[in-house]
């Protein structure tokens, strides 16, 4: 994945020059051996040295530059793709729509004295910004703050209430006050000494333009838009493996991939029955004639206190539990001359795995009721095991009152300080409120969208590639109505269709999702002790943040194995707690300036 520092500000302005010049001293000097991309008034870009095609980026001339991998329909973009013009006039939007893939792009308007700078709708490839008197930051790994040098730094107290409520958040917010990040599908113009941000692409927008036509003609565009993006992201790699879970998405991207790239699959397995997939992926390996790789993970090689010890970062991260997958993975790669590792992240969230009552609401609301939405109620009682009047009650309901059905409940152990906190957010959230002429079901679809873009991995050994959140696949998926996408019977029912004739018939006809919640409860169990004293008597207790009494009861014996829905959740607040912590360990803390009570700008 690329790595970049960019510095942006008004040429024309002494004062502004002095600032960013200060920026470019101290970016150049922390990364000497770095490449200077672009080196003009009012705009420096400094790059690592590319470690693939897919780092390859495309370079317009004197008025654009994209940094990351950049394509056009199923291959590699060329400068002709893209009119530079159009992109300027439209204020940086047209990029959107002329190509797609995992970039950051900076384009210089002389004649208005300003540069656009636009992240593409996958978020794939990160990217910050900071300011630093009159010169503006933009840089993708969280560590260039350092480097940068930037002003002193705040934690951003509502911004942590919210990752407690939501641990997928996306927001132009991060867990520093002075720095902020442009979310997907944003732009951000900078000019006489101002930066504003905008979001031309949000799902909203692409889900109001709904895509029309039977069955046949949606399992074509959804096949299409997989196999395109896939055969795109092939071409950047000599080899590739495919993390192979036994399930629907990862088959498909398989599926997809094969014949276009030197491949080989791995899966990693549990010893408790709900996590080993081993018997779905050596079938789905087998009908691609894909040679499979088959790791245990092991539970009691996971240290929990030695996961909390980690580095300042701009955000705290996802999971701290996954070191022995990325130890294999990585010595996988140096073995097998590994450029990528491919998988289905995202499918169930874009496929819309979904058999609830809320896709019949959806085709009451646009249809009536009907015939179709009677097969719809009854599918999800039959999956469930809901009552079938139930399910048609909250289904009629629903179609009248889409916004009542989308209120969301806060953990338990959220103190009502930080619940406070959490509705001081701003509107630039990707995580809006329900819009009622979409319906509670693509509502839903949505959400599960913007839980799975802004996604990254950065590890050395290998890239890492999600085809299935592609911006062409996001597009094709969210026109498509919830009901479509998940018509009666199995889950993800439009994407099996689609695929019926690539992937093995265990896989199409598997009902089932493997699981982890035993893998996790015994990495839990371990430290049960370790984890009530670290979350208890932490910062997010001290900060008033947590009502400490409450991981006591969370973390009994009889409540965990009760019920699997505390494992994730505590593994979340978890995360965070290692996060704020470490900032305490900084040599230059926020923690002296910061106070839970205030609000970030």
């Amino acid at each position: 994945m690329n790595r970049f520092i960019a510095i942006v500000w008004n040429a024309r302005a002494g004062h502004a020059v002095a600032d960013a010049e200060a920026l470019i001293a101290s970016a150049s000097l922390a990364h000497s051996e770095w490449v200077r991309r672009w080196e003009g008034p009012g705009l420096f870009v400094l790059e690592r040295p590319h470690a693939s095609r897919a780092e390859a980026g495309l370079d317009l001339g004197a008025k654009a530059l994209f940094l990351g991998a950049v394509f056009c329909g199923a291959r590699a973009a060329r400068t002709g793709d893209v009119d530079v013009r159009a992109v300027l006039e439209s204020a940086g939007a047209r990029a959107f729509t002329s190509v797609w893939g995992r970039y950051v792009l900076f384009a210089v308007d002389a004649d208005n004295a300003c540069v656009y700078v636009a992240r593409d709708p996958s978020g794939a490839l990160p990217c910050y910004m900071a300011q630093r008197g009159w010169a503006f930051a933009f840089f993708s790994h969280p560590e260039d703050v350092t480097a940068l040098n930037l002003p002193a730094r705040n934690i951003d107290w509502a911004y942590v209430a919210r990752r407690l409520h939501n641990p997928r958040l996306v927001s132009i917010r991060t867990g520093i006050e002075s720095i902020e990040e442009l979310p997907p599908g944003a732009l951000a113009r900078i000019g006489q000494g101002r930066r504003s941000v905008s979001r031309p692409w949000r799902p909203a927008l692409v889900a109001q333009d709904v895509l029309e036509g039977d069955a046949v003609k949606l399992r074509a565009t959804l096949g299409g838009a997989v196999e395109d993006a896939c055969a795109a992201w092939a071409g950047m790699f000599d080899a590739g493996a495919v993390r192979l879970s036994g399930g629907l998405d990862s088959s498909i991207v398989l599926a997809c991939l094969n014949g276009r790239i030197d491949l080989q699959c791995i899966n990693f397995a549990t010893a408790s029955a709900d996590g080993d997939e081993r018997l779905y992926a050596r079938a789905a390996a087998a009908h691609a004639h894909v040679e499979l790789h088959e790791f245990l993970r092991r539970p009691e090689t996971v240290d929990l206190e030695r996961a909390s010890h980690i580095a300042p970062a701009l955000n705290p991260p996802l999971w701290l539990a996954d070191g022995e997958t990325a130890a294999c993975e990585a010595a996988f790669a140096q073995s097998a001359k590994i450029g990528a590792y491919f998988s289905g992240r995202g499918g169930d969230n874009v496929f819309f795995r979904n058999q609830g009552w809320e896709r019949a609401a959806d085709w009451a609301r646009h249809h009536g009721v009907g015939a179709y939405f009677w097969r719809l109620c009854w599918s999800h009682a039959r999956q469930t095991g809901a009552p079938f009047l139930q399910s048609v009650r909250r289904a009629i309901a629903a179609a009248a009152r889409p916004g009542e059905t989308l209120q969301t409940s806060a953990p338990e152990f959220i103190s009502e300080k930080a619940r406070a906190l959490a509705q001081t957010g701003d509107e630039t959230d990707v995580r809006s409120a329900a819009l009622s002429s979409l319906g509670v079901g693509k509502c839903l679809h949505m959400r599960a969208i913007e839980d799975r873009i802004n996604y990254f991995d950065h590890r050395p050994h290998a890239d890492y590639v999600y085809p299935l959140v592609a911006q062409p696949v996001l597009e094709a998926c969210l026109r498509m109505p919830s009901y479509a996408l998940a018509p009666p019977g199995l889950d993800r029912g439009l994407a099996r269709a689609a695929f019926a004739h690539r992937i093995a018939p265990q896989i199409l006809r598997r009902g089932s999702k493997g699981r982890t919640n035993s893998y996790l409860a015994h990495i839990v169990l371990r430290h049960r002790g370790f984890l009530r004293d670290y979350l208890a008597g932490g910062a997010l207790a001290e900060a008033g943040m947590v009502v400490p009494d409450v991981f006591t009861r969370m973390l009994g014996e009889a409540e965990l194995m009760r019920t699997g829905v505390n494992l994730p959740r505590l593994m979340g607040v978890f995360s965070i707690e290692a996060w704020l912590r470490s900032w305490r360990k900084a040599p230059q803390s926020p923690e002296a300036s910061a106070t839970p009570g205030r609000e970030a700008r």
